[in-house]
């Protein structure tokens, strides 16, 4: 279903099929928040793939991955 809904352009179904999928294959909120719960995966995992929404509005997705490089990147 979500293939199809993308295929159709649907957003709102891909809305409704994706989001309950997000608070379980997925890191949301704040920094902190998102800095919390990939916290909870040390020593579960042995790697992490960041990334973000790849659906919607071009400057809503840039800005997105921007606020991902900037809340975990390296400490310096």
């Amino acid at each position: 279903p979500l293939r199809s809904a993308y295929a159709r352009g649907d957003l709102d179904t891909l809305i409704d099929l994706a989001m309950p999928m997000v608070d379980t294959f997925a890191i949301t909120g704040s920094v902190e928040e998102c800095r919390e719960g990939l916290a909870a995966f040390d020593g579960l995992v042995d790697r992490i793939v960041l990334g973000g929404a790849w659906v919607g509005p071009q400057d809503a997705v840039a800005e997105n991955y921007r606020r991902v490089l900037e809340s975990f990147r390296p400490a310096e």
